[in-house]
């Protein structure tokens, strides 16, 4: 799923998901946000958002 959101090759090696474009999202975001977690629970975590004034007030409150 990552890969796919990266434009990545996988040559294969994972199936295409069938997913709706919610299930897609609702599963990236909790993918991004389990590997945020995982690093937070090993050392401090500094997260830099470029551009962070052009999120949409949803996105931004479901961000912090």
């Amino acid at each position: 799923m990552l890969a796919a959101l990266l434009s990545l090759p996988t040559d294969g090696r994972y199936p295409p998901l069938n997913l709706t474009p919610q299930k897609r999202k609702e599963r990236t975001l909790k993918a991004l946000l389990a590997q945020i977690e995982g690093l937070a629970a090993r050392q401090s975590l500094l997260m830099v958002v470029e551009d962070a004034h052009w999120i949409d007030p949803p996105r931004w409150s479901s961000s912090i």
